[in-house]
């Protein structure tokens, strides 16, 4: 009100305009004191005279406005508005940092505030004020310490003041706790002269009294109000503004009899502060629920409403509470007629919000020794409102309430209906309401079981709607957490149901997020049978796509989706109690989540300014230690998420790995500065000095299990042994490893030390003479990054990066106890134990999380699928029953042991990358050579293999090759040697030695079959009489790097090469001399050559992601190089008419090129999920074959349309069609529907042009889309599908799984939502 508070005001007009006052002013006070009215008024002057840039006002319980995380983001908002030149700066700043406004807190200061303000205003006094009020207010008390602690430090140096208001709470007050008053200033407004504050209130009693003489009718007195009854109300008020606001909301509905009522109220010297609030609040209510003028009905009525204006989650509309309820808005009008002093209520319509007028009243009526009579319990409230939203949702939720149009769009590219906000409402705040209600003793049994009951009917038919409104109103990232909530307080029938609709959502997060209908289309369709959700939903949604999948598992174990880093984990630890999660990232934080639910636990744990490398528990679970790049470890409290003391600093360079010791009083570090540390966690400094002696960076460190001793293994190749306390090495340095080593472990009984090392062994260490007891461990052709002992130390677990396995060998005996568990895809990054020694589990490069028996080697589940990045870190549960996971993708994913479905039984088929493949000189069979050291023949039709498969290399088969009759292959290995084998019976024929040290990497046969060329690892060509086996011709010799590729010329005279040297060699057949220079040009590793038929050409292709074509009678290039790929091309080769060039990359796609023009003549064939490593034509020419580190060889149609094409015209694809061709009605054969039966399908368009049909649809196997010829969302596939289903052209996929589908009923675009049959019709 003018004319009140007018001191404090000139305070802080003057505090605001003064540009060498402190930037913060901190105005603390009682609740209602006044604080929020004071804030208020300010920015009211502030905005007169433009020095407002902002304000947000907390309100606890406001779901908007209680997040301290929205407080930057909405000021920032504000300043933009204001300040064209902030504007600008913010701007930049996103450029660099676009996810700034969820970026944790500090960031969020540096960032959004400091940052900008400085560029816009630099060296500028500051001429702005930001107000935040009623800090208190905010739901996280952490997070709230750390923005202020933030905010404060950075304020000398940002050109902005900040006035703050907050009751005196002990998390706030400790951040002012020292006086700094070129730093802030702080004002305690209950501590301010009595008198002048009784001066204010009395000012206000008066002129509210007078104002309500003129404007309500009543029979006054001439003297009222009286100065006496003035008098009484400011003695009554004290310092509490609040007391006074509420007294005249409650004299207004009757002047005269009210404030004769309540200055009568008799006052007690020396009462509590609250009490004149509580004797005022409990005047109210009393009135209100008076049971001498209401009905116990109305009484239990008017305090269920109160209930739940208290424990909503934000606040409602009238005519939303009304629904919440299930009472009529008249009925609550009237209700809250009397309530008027306390409880705001819209006076016109019934769309203005509900709400307590101060905080005060709800703590009075929500605490029993306060209220007494009047006391309302909270969980009553909850019980009302879960009861109301499962009721909510039965009534509402049904089959396309989003009312999308289309399903080829997303959600947010096309209109949508507004999901009413009670339902939205009920949808997202059931979970929370449920489990207050259903606390321990807070419902009886039955009321109990009556609420589970209802939510379980709800759940059952209604789960995907509710999932729709999810995804309408953009909330999918809650719906893990909800479900998982919930789980706490379900019975186990309802259990089973949550659990399955939790591994719904999280396998199908990313298709749910973006397109409602494809909750339906995609995700629903791709389930397993024996889910919950499929069995209650699969009926009631006939046409949708069917999914064939033969040799995979559909079964998903991802049972919680953690998404709060912002870079990629790299490090995930269980708590000792497996109760909680600890993840390290690439953001610079440690995170902390509950295991069950997924929720986090404390705020992130800030204070690294790198990378967090490594996380470990304490062995209490107190405490957790970080390593970081930035040369820290750093203690953090895990019940608070404090540090426990400073930072440990001394290393010189980035921490790798950390490990508490077994009693939990010491931490040792490792270091890229050649030392390692021992801290005392206590005292917080070193026990003894840095240990030193390794001449590289130390990569590992561990305990002995005593204690005593600790290992290291380093880039330097040596093994060291310490003692704790004196800081030395207790025997000599182990050598022997010829690569770097990059694990050391104690065995559990701490005789033995393990080492890992990138010389592809294992090696087993006497730890107390340091000699080696066993002789090394091989069975590598790569690096080993990782390993581990079981809790017996029976065994030993390898894991290698390059070659894709792990090992496990036995302790006692030099001999692997089981062969190395194949199957994987790139590098194999992290390895762990499962507590009872029976499991191990593997995260690798390519995103998956794979579970091996220890004593039999198989697989006992499918691998998880999920992560869009590489597997950092995994780690198992102590009681062994989840795995969690943290990757690049930046998120944290835990899985159930206990679901996982009995493996299904994989096809025949390759287990590990293609290498090569090659067309026998019928056409009607492929071979192909793989990394699992096998040569497999296949029938290109069924895609069966023909005969057993080719065994007897050592290592894996690089290359293979027909002979041009087709009775006989070639196939080159790392083991050194080429075989020959009989095409039709598999038997060895010939075998061709060259060395067991060089790799042949590439094999071709002459064109009349009767000599062999090989290129190998040791940079010759080699040509053999196939027949014999012997050497023609000396090797060779002229490359300086290894030869990837060689081939024969049309008419056998001349052989071209391909080096990792960037040439193209071309040599005399006869006489094994170059007949001319190098062909150069490339820029790296020419990894495959070729010949056009005719002999007047040869083709290159090279890791600089180019094709070269090149003049074989003047080495000339003809054109300019073939540009497309975006990663290296490994493969190429001319079709039989030499009009075209197939080429195969690391980018994982095909690509077919007109040689004339250099262009490409149709879209890329995609469907392989890892880089074509080899491609052939078919004799005819009608057919591409492509192998791929994906395990699958695929054949696709070859044929290319032309304008002069006399093949039958068809029209396009139809997006919208309902009912696509018949053809597809055998999945088995047709299994997709571009893959049509007709070989060569055109289209005319409007420009006249004829295209292939099949390029209409586009299919993506990284993001799993099946897209229209717009980009149109066809199809979602699921990540195990993706890299066995057919795409564009694609005729068949050989390979341990195959996945096809049947679309005989699918419906999709602007039909989509006949796929809903809720009685059971189809479209087929």
């Amino acid at each position: 009100m003018e004319g009140t508070r007018s001191q404090l005001l000139d305070v802080l007009d003057y505090w605001a305009r003064d540009s060498s006052s402190a930037r913060v002013f901190w105005l603390n006070g009682m609740a209602g004191a006044g604080k929020s009215a004071i804030a208020r008024t300010l920015c009211y002057k502030l905005r007169q005279v433009d020095m407002l840039g902002g304000s947000f006002f907390c309100t606890r319980g406001m779901a908007n406005r209680d997040d301290v995380r929205r407080i930057l983001p909405t000021l920032a908002l504000s300043l933009a508005r204001r300040s064209p030149a902030y504007r600008s700066a913010l701007l930049r700043v996103l450029d660099k940092y676009p996810e700034a406004g969820h970026d944790n807190l500090e960031l969020q200061v540096e960032r959004l505030i400091k940052e900008p303000l400085c560029i816009a205003f630099p060296n500028s006094p500051p001429t702005l004020v930001l107000v935040i009020d009623a800090l208190d207010e905010c739901s996280d008390d952490k997070a709230m310490e750390r923005i202020l602690a933030k905010l404060i430090s950075i304020s000398p140096h940002t050109p902005i003041k900040f006035f703050l208001t907050s009751r005196p709470e002990p998390h706030i007050r400790s951040k002012f706790h020292f006086t700094q008053p070129d730093v802030h200033y702080a004002l305690r407004l209950h501590e301010i002269e009595q008198d002048i504050v009784e001066a204010d209130i009395s000012r206000y009693i008066s002129e509210r009294l007078k104002g309500i003489r003129m404007n309500v009718t009543d029979d006054y007195p001439d003297e009222w109000p009286a100065h006496t009854d003035i008098a009484a109300l400011t003695h009554r008020a004290g310092m509490l503004f609040i007391y006074a606001f509420t007294a005249m909301e409650y004299i207004m509905k009757d002047p005269v009899k009210r404030l004769n009522n309540i200055t009568n109220i008799v006052v007690t010297a020396g009462q509590p502060f609250n009490d004149p609030l509580d004797e005022m609040y409990a005047l109210i209510l009393g009135r209100a629920m008076d049971p001498k003028g209401h009905e116990a009905d109305e009484i239990s009525a008017t305090k269920r409403i109160l209930a739940a204006i208290l424990t909503v989650r934000e606040p409602q509309r009238l005519l939303d509470l009304s629904q919440l309820m299930g009472i009529s808005t008249k009925r609550v009008r009237k209700t809250l007629d009397t309530l008027h002093a306390v409880i705001h209520i819209p006076p016109y319509d019934d769309h203005g919000t509900v709400s307590t007028f101060h905080a005060s009243f709800g703590d009075y009526v929500t605490t029993s020794t306060r209220s007494r009579d009047f006391f309302i319990d909270p969980r009553t409230g909850h019980h009302d409102l879960a009861r109301s939203c499962i009721t909510i949702m039965d009534r509402s939720l049904h089959f396309n309430i989003s009312q999308i149009r289309s399903s080829c769009r997303s959600n947010l590219e096309q209109p949508s209906a507004t999901i009413p906000t009670v339902i939205a409402y009920a949808c997202l705040y059931w979970p929370h309401h449920l489990c207050v209600a259903l606390q321990p003793e807070s419902l009886a049994t039955d009321e109990k079981e009556g609420l589970l009951r209802s939510l379980e009917e709800v759940l059952r038919r209604k789960f995907l709607f509710w999932l729709e409104v999810l995804s309408a109103t953009q909330r999918v990232h809650l719906a893990s957490n909800l479900i998982m909530r919930s789980l706490t307080t379900v019975n186990n029938q309802l259990a089973t149901f949550l659990r399955d609709a939790n591994e719904f959502i999280v396998s199908c997060r990313d298709v749910i997020e973006l397109s409602a209908p494809h909750i339906y289309l995609s995700a629903l369709p791709s389930i397993s049978a024996t889910s919950s959700i499929a069995q209650e939903y699969w009926p009631k949604f006939q046409n949708i796509p069917v999914f064939h999948a033969r040799g995979i598992g559909r079964r998903r174990n991802n049972v919680l989706y953690i998404k709060g880093h912002t870079n990629s984990v790299r490090s995930v630890a269980f708590s000792p109690n497996g109760a909680f999660i600890a993840s390290g990232s690439d953001d610079r934080t440690v995170q902390m989540w509950n295991a069950q639910t997924g929720e986090e636990v404390t705020k992130p744990f800030v204070g690294h300014t790198d990378d967090v490398n490594a996380v470990a528990f304490s062995p209490d679970g107190a405490y957790i230690a970080s390593g970081s790049s930035d040369m820290t470890v750093r203690l953090w409290n895990t019940v608070t998420g404090e540090e426990v003391r400073q930072p440990l600093s001394g290393h010189d360079g980035r921490i790798w790995s950390v490990a508490f010791s077994p009693d939990g009083t010491l931490i040792i570090s490792a270091s890229g500065d050649k030392t390692i540390r021992v801290w005392d966690i206590i005292m917080g400094r070193n026990t003894t000095k840095p240990l030193r002696g390794h001449a590289g960076e130390v990569n590992s460190v561990a305990f002995s299990p005593d204690g005593t001793n600790i290992v290291s293994g380093s880039d330097d190749r040596t093994i060291r042994v310490w003692d704790v306390k004196l800081g030395r090495e207790i025997i000599k340095p182990l050598t022997g490893h010829e690569g770097l080593i990059w694990s050391v472990i104690f065995s559990p009984d701490g005789v033995h030390i393990v080492s890992g090392s990138t010389d592809s062994t294992v090696r087993v260490w006497n730890a107390r003479t340091g000699e080696q007891v066993l002789a090394s461990l091989t069975g590598r052709t790569h690096e080993i990054r990782s390993i581990a002992f079981p809790a017996d130390g029976s065994h030993i677990n390898s894991t290698s990066t390059s070659d894709h396995t792990m090992h496990i060998g036995n302790t006692r005996v030099d001999k692997r106890i089981i062969e190395p568990p194949t199957g994987y895809d790139p590098r194999v990054l992290s390895v762990a134990f499962s507590p009872d020694m029976i499991h191990i589990a593997s995260g690798s490069a390519d995103s998956t999380i794979r579970v091996w028996n220890t004593r039999t080697g198989e697989e006992v589940m499918k691998p998880l699928t999920g992560h869009d990045g590489l597997v950092w870190s995994i780690a198992f549960s102590p009681d062994g029953t989840h795995i969690i996971s943290g990757s690049a993708d930046s998120t944290v994913r835990v899985w159930d042991m206990r679901t996982g479905e009995e493996v299904i039984e994989p096809l025949a088929g390759h287990k590990d990358e293609i290498n090569s493949v090659a067309f026998l000189s019928n056409g009607t069979q492929i071979v192909s050579g793989s990394d699992d050291c096998t040569v497999r023949v296949w029938d290109t039709k069924t895609g069966e293999e023909v005969i057993k498969p080719l065994t007897g290399h050592a290592g894996l088969v690089w290359s293979v090759a027909c002979s041009p009759d087709g009775t006989r292959i070639a196939s080159g290995s790392a083991d050194g040697t080429v075989r020959i084998w009989d095409a039709r019976s598999g038997a060895e024929v010939l075998k061709l030695l060259t060395s067991d040290a060089n790799e042949i990497k590439c094999v071709a046969f002459s064109p009349d079959g009767t000599r062999i060329t090989s290129g190998s690892s040791d940079r010759t060509i080699r040509v053999w009489d196939a027949q014999t086996g012997e050497e023609i011709l000396r090797p060779l010799t002229g490359h300086d790097g290894r030869v990837w590729s060689v081939v024969f010329s049309p008419d056998g005279t001349h052989i071209a090469s391909g080096s990792a040297d960037s040439t193209v060699r071309v040599w005399d057949a006869r006489t094994g001399r170059e007949v001319m220079m190098p062909l150069t040009g490339h820029t790296d590793i020419v990894k495959s050559v070729i010949y056009s038929p005719d002999g007047t050409h040869i083709a290159s292709a090279s890791s600089d992601k180019t094709i070269r074509l090149w003049n074989v009678t003047t080495g000339e290039e003809v054109s300019k190089p073939l540009v497309g790929h975006s990663d290296y091309v490994k493969s190429i080769a001319f079709s039989p008419d030499g009009a075209h060039i197939v080429s195969g990359s690391g980018d994982c796609t095909v690509r077919v090129w007109d040689t004339r023009t250099g262009k490409e003549v149709i879209k890329p064939l995609t469907g392989h999920s890892g880089p074509v490593y080899s491609v052939a034509f078919s004799p005819d020419g009608t057919q591409i074959a492509s192998g791929s580190s994906d395990c699958t060889v695929r054949i696709f149609s070859g044929v290319i349309s032309s304008s002069n094409s006399s093949s039958p015209v068809l029209p396009p694809l139809r997006l919208n069609d309902t009912h696509p061709r018949r053809a597809f009605e055998q999945p088995d054969q047709i299994p997709f529907p571009w893959a049509d039966s007709i070989s060569d399908i055109s289209s005319v368009h409007s420009d006249g042009q004829v295209l292939d049909a099949r390029e209409e649809v586009s299919y993506d196997a990284v993001a799993g889309w099946v897209y229209g010829p717009q980009g149109e969302l066809i199809l979602w596939i699921p990540p195990e599908y993706r890299g066995h289903l057919y795409g564009p052209r694609n005729i068949l996929v050989i390979g341990t799984w195959t996945v096809s589908l049947d679309l005989c009923r699918y419906v999709y675009g602007e039909e989509w939502t006949k796929c809903y049959t809720p009685y059971g019709s189809s479209s087929c």
